[in-house]
């Protein structure tokens, strides 16, 4: 089956690559994570491919879709009659007005322009189409209200009026009745609109200055809006076939399965355009068996003998943008009426013109009474013909109008859906669903999620299975700081997180699909915490201990409106443990565990989201004469020390605190020295080898500090 390629197209339309983080508190907040609910964009946030003309298709998906499906015209070799475009044409045209009495009423518009110029001198500005013209012109149509309708409507057309009331525009002058001989003033009209199958109706029209077909007198006119057909996609947006627009069925005209059509290029159906008349057929053979000849060429188009690329003669319209314009000449059977200039050339491209459903009467409803131009196409608010009058109910209308059915002109939305598309309706529309990952580091607390710098975001976006066939959907995002203005959002190209202060930060974020099918604005709170916890130490300080001295060890701290402490870790120089014991807080250090000298405490703190944070105090232990003291007195509290030798050892202690006293240190360290030496014949005897190692240091330090 036919698959379609829209690429990347669509999303030109996407917004500006930026990530807005900006105003936050320098603190934690507590804000809780809450899913907010799910919005649908707004043009200044999230920028919504444009759907100008109401149907529920994306603009530029119209636009694409007409390009991929824009037919091969082939024009018969001998045509007197070649395509031009609305502004080539209004720029040759005056405007009448006609009433259908006896005798008939055909007078100049007042105040319109000769010729009209432009669409808009068509329309309206700058002269306007007065509800009444004056007591010559009463409010009837030959005794019948109403009458005199302004142009610019959106009322039915004609409705109630028939074809008995109209503006016109007569046919231009015989020289311009050629048309354009150069192939860039060449423009295919479409409309795209949502059909009744789920899928989608491409329309397309071509207008020609005159159509010369005569047969029995009838049928020549001046105004041609004609080789139209209407491609038909279903709910895949695969092509099913064409619908053919012809002399007598013209509204639409007849069917063929795309499996039936000749096909350029994979997506691009041939059309065979009669000689003169310009009616649709899909080869050479349907145009002869419609007319039921037999190698009669005067009618039916043999360009190229259905080959637009190769040698033959005639003109092939390649009708997409940037499309080429061939024409071989040949002498037989005709020769050519006309050339093109240049050969080859560029054709005028292909013209979006949005929707025009003038009313509830016309064969489908959707948008009936509205009236949605795109590409400045105001033309179609035009309710009159384009030419000569020719047959009361029959003639050249514009390409909203053109099939008289049933007593009413009927607007060609065939196949027409009831309504614009929608994801209920037409499976395509259904849009991307984004759906967010938060990775680790994160902690959830109560409907709130904490993360840190170096927590990342995914997204990852899921589409329909049409869209998904067409091509990946783009993601977009920001991040909005608590407090701030939303910035523009950013095209999502891979994991990120946040940055900035601390606190609440909303992420918002939305996916288009290859369809430039919008999914509505999804946004979660989270809490950024890329601070440590905060740490206190009330002991040990940063001071000197005497040596024997016993410490409760005493720390805290909290994470403020952080994640929260996870956990708290102390050591005392680098060690986990003091005395076989871990080290906490209510923990008691005894100092005759440690050496004399410098000594390290530091606490680590985790929070939830892996932010750390270091305390660290740093403290002497000392020793002095009452700490010598004091060693003793807690070695033989500990019976470390027996009580014959502890009174040796105090009584010298007491005679070097005495010398000490009287700024003898030579005579007190010579008692220090007699200590010792008794402490080391004590040890592993008197004394626990330990403790003695503890009283010779600390003495030895003691001397050496004497002043």
């Amino acid at each position: 089956m036919f698959t379609t390629r829209w690429h990347s197209k669509l999303r030109t339309a996407a917004v500006a690559v930026c990530v807005l983080v900006s105003g936050a508190s320098s603190t934690n907040r507590a804000t809780a994570s809450i899913e907010l609910a799910s919005q649908t964009p707004q043009v200044s946030e999230a920028m919504s491919p444009a759907d100008l003309d109401g149907d529920g298709i994306p603009d530029d998906l119209e636009q694409l879709l007409a390009e991929r499906f824009a037919p091969v015209i082939f024009i018969h070799p001998g045509e007197t009659n070649y395509p031009v475009n609305v502004d080539w044409f209004l720029a040759r045209a005056r405007l009448l007005y006609f009433e259908d009495c006896f005798p008939d009423v055909q007078e100049s518009v007042p105040g319109a322009p000769n010729p009209l110029g432009s669409q808009s001198n068509l329309i309206g500005p700058p002269w306007t189409h007065p509800d009444s013209w004056g007591s010559d012109h009463p409010e009837t149509h030959c005794g019948d209200a109403p009458d005199h309708r302004r142009i610019a409507t959106t009322a039915p057309d004609p409705e109630s009026y028939s074809d008995q009331t109209t503006f016109e525009l007569p046919d231009v002058s015989a020289s311009a009745r050629v048309g354009s001989l150069n192939p860039a003033d060449w423009k295919t009209y479409v409309h795209v609109y949502p059909n009744n199958l789920g899928g989608i109706q491409i329309q397309y029209w071509h207008v020609f200055t005159y159509n010369a077909f005569d047969f029995l007198g009838f049928g020549n006119h001046g105004g041609d809006w004609d080789a139209s057909i209407q491609v038909v996609l279903d709910s895949n947006l695969n092509p099913t076939g064409a619908w053919y627009s012809r002399h007598g069925a013209d509204h639409p005209g007849d069917f063929f399965a795309w499996t039936d059509l000749t096909i350029y290029d994979g997506t691009h159906p041939q059309v065979a355009i009669d000689k003169g008349g310009h009616a649709a057929f899909k080869s050479f053979q349907d145009c002869q068996d419609y007319f039921q000849v037999v190698g009669d060429l005067s009618i039916c188009s043999i360009a190229w003998r259905n080959n637009p690329d190769g040698p033959g003669f005639g003109t092939v319209w390649k009708t997409w943008t940037g499309g080429q314009v061939r024409q071989d000449p040949s002498t037989q059977p005709f020769p050519n009426a006309y050339s093109i200039s240049p050969n080859p050339s560029v054709t005028g491209g292909i013209v979006n013109l949005g929707e025009y459903n003038p009313g509830a009467r016309q064969a489908s409803p959707i948008l009936a009474g509205q009236f949605r131009p795109l590409n400045g196409q105001t033309f179609t608010q035009y309710s009159g013909r384009w030419g000569s009058l020719g047959l009361i109910f029959s003639g050249p209308r514009g390409p909203v109008f053109q099939g008289y059915d049933s007593g009413v002109y009927r607007s060609w939305y065939n196949q027409a859906a009831a309504a614009p598309a929608t994801p209920t309706t037409h499976p395509w529309r259904e849009p991307p669903k984004t759906n967010r990952t938060v990775g680790i580091p994160r902690f959830v607390s109560g409907g709130t999620t904490y993360v840190s710098p170096r927590t990342p975001f995914s997204l990852a976006v899921t589409e329909n299975r049409v869209a998904e066939a067409e091509g990946s959907a783009t993601t977009y995002f920001r991040l909005v700081a608590d407090n701030s203005i939303p910035g523009a959002f950013g095209a999502y190209a891979g994991p990120f997180s946040i940055s900035g202060p601390d606190g609440s930060y909303r992420l918002d974020y939305y996916s288009v699909d290859a369809l430039g099918n919008l999914e509505a604005v999804h946004s979660a709170v989270f809490i950024l915490d890329g601070t440590g916890p905060a740490i206190s130490i009330s002991d040990p300080r940063a001071t000197d201990y005497s040596h024997p001295s016993l410490l409760t060890v005493a720390f805290g701290g909290n994470d403020g409106t952080g994640s929260g402490v996870s956990t708290f870790d102390a050591t005392l120089d680098g060690a986990s443990t003091a005395g076989g014991v871990p080290i906490q807080s209510g923990s008691v250090i005894d100092f005759l565990d440690l050496s004399l000298g410098a000594h390290v405490f530091t606490v680590s703190a985790i929070d939830r989201v892996g932010n750390t944070s270091n305390s660290t105090v740093r403290f002497n232990i000392l020793a002095n004469p009452g700490s010598l003291h004091d060693d003793v007195a807690r070695f033989a509290q500990l019976d470390k020390l027996k009580t014959q030798l502890e009174k040796s050892l105090n009584s010298k202690l007491d005679a070097a605190d005495a010398t000490q006293l009287r700024d003898h240190c030579a005579t007190a360290n010579n008692i220090y020295g007699a200590l010792i030496n008794e402490v080391q014949a004590q040890s592993g005897k008197g004394i626990d080898s330990a403790a003695a190692a503890v009283i010779v240091a600390d003495a030895q330090y003691v001397m050496a500090h004497c002043v």
